[in-house]
C-alpha cells in the first residue's frame, strides 16, 4: 500500500519468499486493454474498426475454471492466441450476452494480444516488455512461455488449499493472464501510469471513462472497473487464475494505490472496500 505522502506498508506472509513473482490472474489488460491505445510513443492502435473475425462471447472464466483432462496435465503444446480465435469461432451464437446486456468476458483480452502481435509484428511477450515493463522499470516481470519454461520451474505455484494446481493447455494464451510480477514492480508501474510517458492523458482519460452500469456505484470501463468510494474515484482490477489471486487498486483522485498478490485460492475474494480504508 502506498499513500502520496511516501507512506508505503508492505507485508508477507504464505507459501512463498518475500519479493518471489507472483502470477497476475489479470494481466496487462489495463494498460492495453481499450479502443484507441498508445503505448509507448510511436504506438497508436486503431482497433475499433470491423474485423473479419466471427467472435461469439464465450467467456474465457467459463472454459478457464473447467477442470483439464487427464492428458492436459503436463501439456505438450499449449493453446496460443490464434487458437483462442478458433475456439471463439466455434462457439454458437447463443454465448452471446444479450442485446444490451453486460457480460464480462476474458476473452477479449486474448484477442487483443493478437492485434497487438499482427499490428506491430512483434511478439506479444517482447511488446509488453519492451513498451510497458522497461519504460516503468519493472526489470524481472516478465509473461511466462510455459513452452520454453515450465511452470514446474517456478519457485511460487498457485493453491487451492494444499492442493498445486498442475500446467493446462489455457496457460498459453496471452493477454489475459500469465504476467509474473512481485508488489513491488506492480508499484513501479502506478508510478509510471501516474506520469504522461506510457499514455497520453486523452488515453488514460479514455481508459478509465465509464462504460457499462455493473452496479450500483460501479462501471465497466476500457480494461478497469471503476468505482466512488467518499467521493474518491478508484480505477481498479481483481483477478484470478489457477491458484493466484490478484488485486490492484488505484485511486485517481490522489496519490494512493495497494496491490495484493496472494497464490492460493482458499475462500472468498477479499473485501477490498477494508483495504481501501487503510489508505485513509
Amino acid at each position: 500500500m502506498l499513500r502520496g505522502d511516501g507512506l508505503c506498508y508492505f507485508f508477507a506472509v504464505g507459501f512463498a519468499e518475500t519479493g518471489r513473482f507472483i502470477s497476475i490472474g489479470f494481466g496487462f489488460e489495463n494498460v492495453y486493454g481499450h479502443g484507441h491505445d498508445d503505448v509507448g510513443t510511436g504506438w497508436v492502435f486503431e482497433v475499433e474498426r470491423q474485423c473479419s473475425l466471427v467472435y461469439p462471447g464465450i467467456d474465457e472464466e467459463e472454459f478457464g475454471h473447467s477442470k483439464p483432462h487427464q492428458s492436459q496435465q503436463n501439456p505438450k503444446d499449449h493453446l496460443t492466441n490464434e487458437d483462442v480465435v478458433q475456439l471463439l469461432n466455434a462457439q454458437p451464437l447463443n454465448h452471446f450476452a444479450k442485446p444490451g446486456k453486460y457480460d464480462y468476458c476474458n476473452s477479449n483480452y486474448a484477442l487483443l494480444a493478437l492485434i497487438v502481435e499482427r499490428q506491430t509484428g512483434i511478439d506479444f511477450r517482447e511488446f509488453v516488455k519492451l513498451r510497458i515493463m522497461n519504460p516503468s522499470g519493472m526489470k524481472y516481470s516478465h509473461l511466462a512461455n510455459f513452452d520454453s519454461l515450465g511452470l514446474v520451474n517456478y519457485t511460487v505455484q498457485g493453491y487451492d488449499k494444499k492442493r498445486v494446481f498442475a500446467d493446462n493447455i489455457f496457460n498459453g494464451a496471452m493477454g489475459d493472464k500469465g504476467v509474473y510480477a512481485n508488489v513491488f514492480e506492480m508499484l513501479a508501474m502506478d508510478r509510471m501510469l501516474r506520469t504522461d510517458y506510457l499514455l497520453h492523458p486523452d488515453t488514460k482519460n479514455q481508459m478509465w471513462a465509464p462504460q457499462t452500469v455493473v452496479s450500483a456505484d460501479a462501471y465497466y470501463a476500457n480494461g478497469w472497473r471503476v468505482k466512488w468510494i467518499n467521493g474518491q474515484k478508484w480505477a481498479f482490477h481483481n483477478g484470478w487464475w489457477k491458484g493466484f489471486r490478484t488485486y490492484y487498486w488505484r485511486c485517481l483522485d490522489e496519490d494512493k494505490c495497494f496491490v495484493v498478490l496472494t497464490n492460493n485460492v482458499q475462500g472468498p475474494f477479499l473485501r477490498t472496500i477494508d483495504m481501501v480504508g487503510l489508505l485513509k
